[in-house]
């Protein structure tokens, strides 16, 4: 079973390495502003945060 899980990982790999080349696995720094203070469709129908 533990092995069957193994080869569907090494293929899983190989296609994303195929389909995004050097892309793949690489690291990427995000931004993000806290949820908490933004007021999601504030206006409309109220707010999500209400």
């Amino acid at each position: 079973m533990a092995g069957g899980w193994a080869v569907l990982g090494v293929i899983f790999y190989g296609y994303c390495k195929f389909k995004y080349g050097d892309e793949f696995g690489a690291h990427m720094d995000l931004e993000y502003e806290d949820v908490d203070e933004i007021k999601v469709f504030a206006g409309r129908v109220g707010s999500v945060t209400e």
